[in-house]
């Protein structure tokens, strides 16, 4: 052990905490520095032959990294033990939420004990620091099966230390890539915290510590607060004094709040890593810490509060409460559950009556609008004014999303329209007795076409031309209105995900990428041709592939993964977005838009019953192994179920009990997995709306990511077998040729209608042989129009319009000059048969009731889908002109 720890250690043999059981804080007000659980070590985690060996460190890892994505937060201790007749240095991973903690694995690294330990939710690795012969050195520690660098139990060299330094306490600040470290100064007081960048020991930034005399015991970095553990031990001999943990600004070592005294904290407390997730049902953060190694408490985890939000603050200086409706009590109700508080979604607070979050964290009536740092409220139609349904409410669930998207990467109206419809029907209750939850998806920034973006760890890290997505958020996160308004910004992150629509990702052709449980979201169809544009090289991905993603990289940042609760992909029993086999509209063609609504019976694959089916379901299932099949090669079986307990013939042979793979698609992320038990979930009722609560809440954070696709980890190349995200090769292996043309349905540019040449004459991303000519008949409306719109589908020489199925026939419109979206869903036409153009052809006019005063000014694109009585797809578009007279916007 190094400097201060050494002078400090004897004298801490012989304090003993007074500790109980398991104690949970309840929900209500803050109290800064309480103790909100003490958790005894399981002796399983104890490295002493005779004795206890419980080490000196601790640090917090997500679940998901060691394949316990049913357990948000695992803490890890360590300590050096004896296997085999050699030392070695064992991590352990204890689930903090029994008592005595869980022990879910262990790990290797190394033969020495680690000195100190921080999880760097950027890379999801650990660093840890050891005193070794040559100085103070941190190493990189891999420990995630998942790791797509190198596989558990690695350890690299990664840089040394200043030369003051020592291994006391170690943090990590993922948004600049710095390591914050204790020194030692030799004076009698606490060496200040060096703050330093990896390979640039020699350069470094001092900042004070505050614990004056005493040893600095252990540091942790959370958004833009640094905490300091100092010890009770004075570095003068004989002195004595209270154990205390500091919570500074990490820019200059300003003095957030009183320093916490708690009188259970440890003499010499070690880490301090800041845990959101474990307690948040109650809107608080903690900072983990234990006693050290040569203590009699040295068997116990404390976790001591601090607020609900602190991880994330992005800039600025550390606000008392980040998240909450008091700034005093640091109160933070939320009715709805959908992770924004009531004071955010309560109109009543502003004189325009509009929600939206403070500047200051106060809330009153009818405070003026100039306090108010962002709105919750998003003008989806563009017509310059909040409708219903357009702003938060604190008896409604809602979700904000920003959208920024590259250059001819802009999201398709229809697709966004068919997102939002999917969350608006979901069966998610609320408490004003509506079902549903509102989308606000706020489409804002055009950005410049880059091929390739890396976010690691779904990428590497970025090559020579790639652009990374933390620069690009950094950047461009906020409208222009409140970039460069710190205040407005980090009150925005509390609220707004960040979804960026891009072409490729660095080194894969894979369709996305989100935290699992988190705030950002990469959308990446370059590589998915179905849908072209002019002037552009490469897809931008069909309706269908642009709404199945969006919904699918959204749902993981509500806590969704591949198999609902757990990561087995491509399960029959599970019918979701979510599933690789039900992102698109192939192999199932089409497939609903939705999450799963159901929980249906778990499905053993060594003993499955097929009179049993998959139990009360009716739609339709996608199962393998894959077989061939007529006109489409090998692939996975499509099964309709007409009615509930249905039979399924899971083999293709007599109906009975067998075993079958009925997971594996022949895909790297649906490989040959037998003998699984294959859970079904219900997504809807498990959503988890409150990003504030996830490790990676903080920007430059993406450790919940993880490899779902590789169930035996890694290959011999050291890297994920396959990448995080159905690539679209991986589509197209899956894909069924629903219109037998030659052309898999996700490359096609007209599933339904055979083209095996993939004509698209005007550019516009719609295949000719599935492209109908429409008219509107009434091409300019005045703003305070309240009638209807009609709209002429014209038959041609090839076409026959009056066999378009009248009950299908839907419009989406979108501004040409702004964001605005707007639409008419299906069976909501009137129809009629009628020559327009005077060409001797009977025609299909059908008409729309159409509010003018909750359409955009000026003129939007109109986009006709429909399906024929033989079920093709028909697409045609046409623009409308909405003349502002006043009086209706």
């Amino acid at each position: 052990m190094s400097g201060d720890r050494d002078h400090v250690r004897t004298t801490a043999i012989a304090l003993a905490l007074v500790v109980s059981a398991l104690m949970m804080a309840g929900v209500g007000e803050a109290a800064v520095g309480n103790v909100l659980a003490t958790v005894t070590i399981p002796n399983s985690a104890n490295c002493a032959l005779e004795g206890s060996n419980f080490g000196n460190v601790v640090a917090v890892v997500p679940g998901g990294k060691l394949g316990f994505p049913a357990t948000p937060t695992l803490v890890v201790t360590n300590c050096q033990a004896f296997n085999d007749s050699t030392f070695v240095s064992r991590l352990f991973f204890l689930d903090p939420s029994t008592n005595p903690a869980t022990l879910k694995g262990t790990v290797d690294a190394g033969t020495s004990a680690w000195d100190a330990l921080v999880f760097r939710a950027d890379t999801a690795d650990l660093l840890g620091c050891q005193n070794g012969d040559g100085g103070i050195a941190l190493s990189v520690i891999h420990f995630s099966p998942y790791d797509t660098v190198a596989g558990p139990g690695n350890v690299s060299f990664l840089t040394t230390a200043p030369a003051a330094a020592t291994c006391d306490g170690v943090a990590w600040d993922p948004k600049d890539k710095s390591i914050y470290q204790t020194s030692f100064s030799g004076t009698g007081t606490a060496g200040p915290i060096l703050k330093y960048s990896p390979g640039n020991s020699g350069s470094f930034t001092s900042i004070p510590s505050g614990c004056g005399g005493f040893a600095v015991s252990g540091l942790g970095v959370a958004g833009v607060s640094l905490f300091v553990g100092c010890s009770t031990q004075s570095l003068i001999e004989g002195g004595g004094g209270t154990a205390s943990i500091r919570q500074l600004d990490k820019a200059n070592g300003n003095l957030v709040r009183p320093a916490i005294t708690n009188a259970q904290l440890p003499a010499i407390a070690a880490g301090l890593p800041d845990d959101p997730t474990t307690f948040a049902a109650q809107s608080k953060d903690a900072l983990w810490s234990k006693e050290t190694i040569f203590s009699s408490t040295g068997n116990q985890l404390l976790a001591f509060e601090i607020p609900g939000g602190t991880l994330g603050q992005n800039a600025g200086a550390p606000l008392a409460f980040p998240a909450a409706c008091d700034q005093t009590t640091g109160a933070a109700p939320d009715t709805d559950g959908d992770g924004l508080l009531d004071c955010w979604e309560d109109g009543n607070n502003w004189a325009d009556h509009l929600p939206g979050i403070s500047l200051d964290g106060t809330y009153s009536p009818n405070r003026p609008i100039v306090n108010r740092a962002v709105l919750l409220c998003v003008d989806q139609n563009g017509n310059g004014t909040f409708d219903a349904g357009e702003c938060a409410s604190p008896t409604k669930k809602d979700i904000f999303v920003e959208i920024d998207y590259m250059q001819f990467h802009a999201p398709n109206a229809t697709a966004v329209t068919n997102v939002i419809t999917a969350f608006a029907n979901s069966p998610v209750a609320n408490p004003d007795g509506t079902t549903g939850i509102r989308l606000h998806l706020q489409i804002d920034q055009q950005l410049t076409h880059v091929t390739n973006v890396a976010l690691p760890p779904c990428t590497p890290l970025p090559g020579a031309g790639d652009a990374n997505f933390d620069t690009i958020k950094a950047a461009n996160f906020g409208t222009l209105a409140e970039q460069g308004n710190i205040a407005k910004l980090n009150a925005k992150r509390n609220a707004y995900h960040y979804m960026l629509l891009a072409h490729n990702q660095t080194g894969s052709t894979a369709s996305g990428c989100a935290e699992i449980v988190g705030n950002d979201i990469l959308v990446t169809l370059g590589s998915f041709t179905g849908a072209t544009v002019k002037n552009h090289t490469g897809g931008i991905g069909s309706v269908d592939q642009q709404g199945g993603t969006m919904m699918h990289e959204l749902g993981h940042n509500l806590g969704l993964r591949h198999g609902g609760g757990d990561n087995l992909n491509c399960k029959p029993n599970y019918p979701s977005v979510m599933s690789y086999s039900r992102q698109f509209s192939s192999p199932l063609n089409p497939r609903p838009l939705d999450y799963s609504r159901v929980l249906l019976p778990t499905l053993n694959e060594t003993q499955l019953s097929e009179a049993a089916g998959v139990g009360a379901f009716i739609g339709s299932i996608i199962y393998g192994p894959p077989v061939s099949v007529p006109l489409q090669g090998v692939k996975p079986v499509v099964a309709s179920l007409t009615v509930n307990n249905l039979p399924v013939n899971w083999n293709g042979g007599t109906v009975g009990i067998v075993a079958s793979d009925i997971n594996n698609t022949g895909i790297a992320g649906c490989p040959a997995s037998p003998g699984e038990q294959l859970a079904g979930f219900d997504d809807w009722s498990s959503l988890q709306f409150n990003f504030r609560s996830s490790m990676d809440f903080s920007d430059g954070a993406h450790a919940t990511v993880d490899g779902s696709k590789a169930i035996d980890a890694v290959n011999s190349t050291g890297t994920l077998a396959g990448s995080l995200e159905i690539t679209s090769e991986e589509a197209v292996a899956i894909s069924y040729d629903t219109d037998h043309d030659g052309v898999s349905d996700i490359l096609d540019n007209c599933t339904f209608t055979r083209n095996a040449d993939q004509l698209d004459t005007n550019g516009n991303g719609v295949g000719d042989a599935c492209e109908v000519g429409i008219e509107i008949l009434r091409p300019s409306i005045p703003s305070t129009n309240q009638g209807v719109v009609q709209i002429a589908i014209l038959s041609t020489a090839v076409r026959d319009a009056t066999m378009i199925d009248p009950s299908t026939v839907a419009i989406t419109g979108s501004s040409t000059t702004g964001p605005g979206i707007w639409s008419v869903p299906a069976k909501s036409a009137q129809c009629s048969k009628r020559d327009v153009n005077g060409d001797k052809r009977i025609d299909f006019v059908c008409q729309f009731k159409v509010d003018a005063r909750l359409l955009p000014i000026g003129t939007s694109t109109v986009v006709l889908d429909a399906f024929t009585f033989g079920g093709e797809a028909v697409r045609g578009s046409d623009t409308l002109d909405v003349q502002d007279v006043g009086n209706g916007h």
